[in-house]
């Protein structure tokens, strides 16, 4: 069966590609717009067809369309200084990428690298992470079972400010490093300056904004609905920050 994956160059796309190549002789398509991304994807993944496109524009990617058996939306315009790009890559075409700001990978190094862990405001705002390896598994599920016809919401069960965050990077990459909370207004303004300095800036204000509004979010259960027992959030970011070799 032919297999197409969009936003392939993303982090959830990267962590469904092995279980698919597990799973059986499928025809895997891999088509994303980030050119460099995806060839690194191509050296890991030397026998998954890759095609870069950006599926805003009408192009000669749509006849890879046309037999497909499954198409895997995972595409999306995570950051970004201009709205409109926003919207083109979001709305103008039918979600994570590995190297996004919202990785906790990216997190990781940015609080290895800078003498003290920033925390914006009290970092206190609750988030529910959900893993992309148990993102993924649930996506291969779907695919095997033919769950497609029915709309799931997955979220994070477990409840984490960015105080516990920051705390487990620390833990994990046995940094003794400090934290420093930073008012939100300057922390905001810091972001908005740097963003105009760079074309392409790795974290925005708009980003700050959604990560500190906080979730109250409700979802299926995983383990019932597909059979995946969730990843816990010690375990997953030992393995995000700690991958390995």
């Amino acid at each position: 069966m032919k297999i197409i994956v969009t936003g392939a160059a993303g982090l959830v796309a990267q962590n469904l590609t092995l279980p698919l190549r597990e799973s059986g002789d499928d025809h895997i398509v891999a088509i994303d717009q980030q050119i460099n991304n995806l060839e690194q994807r191509a050296q890991l993944n030397p026998d998954i067809e890759t095609v870069v496109a950006e599926l805003a524009q009408r192009g000669p990617c749509k006849e890879h369309f046309s037999d497909a058996g499954v198409v895997v939306l995972l595409h999306a315009q995570i950051g970004g200084k201009l709205p409109d790009l926003i919207k083109r890559n979001n709305l103008t075409t039918p979600e994570y990428r590995w190297f996004g700001p919202e990785h906790f990978g990216w997190l990781a190094r940015l609080v290895e690298r800078v003498p003290v862990s920033p925390i914006a405001g009290h970092g206190r705002c609750v988030r529910q992470p959900l893993y992309e390896r148990d993102y993924g598994r649930a996506i291969l599920c779907c695919i095997e079972n033919r769950l497609a016809t029915w709309i799931y919401d997955l979220v994070g069960l477990e409840r984490i400010d960015p105080i516990a965050t920051n705390r487990a990077i620390r833990a994990v990459k046995g940094l003794r490093k400090p934290s420093m909370r930073i008012l939100y207004v300057l922390l905001d303004l810091l972001l908005w300056a740097h963003a105009v300095a760079r074309e392409r800036p790795p974290f925005t204000s708009d980003q700050l904004n959604a990560r500190t509004a906080g979730d109250e979010l409700k979802g299926v259960d995983s383990e019932q609905t597909f059979g995946i027992k969730p990843t816990s959030f010690s375990t997953w970011i030992r393995e995000t920050c700690c991958p390995a070799v």
